[in-house]
């Protein structure tokens, strides 16, 4: 997230501004764009943090994660902390003729106290790996 070309991939839901150079704030739906040159043999990688304080706050949450808006999976998770989500990405949900979407919709939000901005959690990588 904190590549420069990174703004080039995203689509809506995640922060323009880059968090100690590395990671931003997705907010409800992170929506993410890739071209991809091959659909075969691909995983979906999705490295993000729930953060300690946001937890406390929300609770457990569940985060899905959907390929061309179709749900791959839901994963609930009990506790705060950095997260790794990999799974194989079925060829058919992948297009190399047009931008493969990702989106990454998490359940509750956190309210920032300071300003009442409405948080998800902390995106670190995404993307399609061979």
């Amino acid at each position: 997230m904190g590549d420069p070309e990174a703004p080039a991939y995203i689509v809506a839901g995640i922060s323009d501004h880059v968090e100690a150079g590395a990671w931003r704030w997705a907010y409800k739906r992170a929506e993410l764009r890739f071209i991809l040159t091959s659909a075969a043999g691909l995983r979906l990688v999705v490295d993000f943090t729930l953060p300690e304080e946001n937890f406390r706050q929300t609770g457990p949450v569940s985060v899905s994660f959907f390929v061309n808006d179709v749900l791959l999976e839901t994963v609930r998770y009990e506790q705060p902390g950095t997260k790794h989500f990999e799974k194989p990405a079925p060829a058919g949900l992948l297009r190399t003729d047009a931008y493969t979407r990702l989106a990454i919709e998490i359940d509750k939000l956190y309210r920032a106290p300071r300003d009442g901005k409405l948080l998800g959690f902390i995106l670190n990588r995404a993307g399609f790996l061979q």
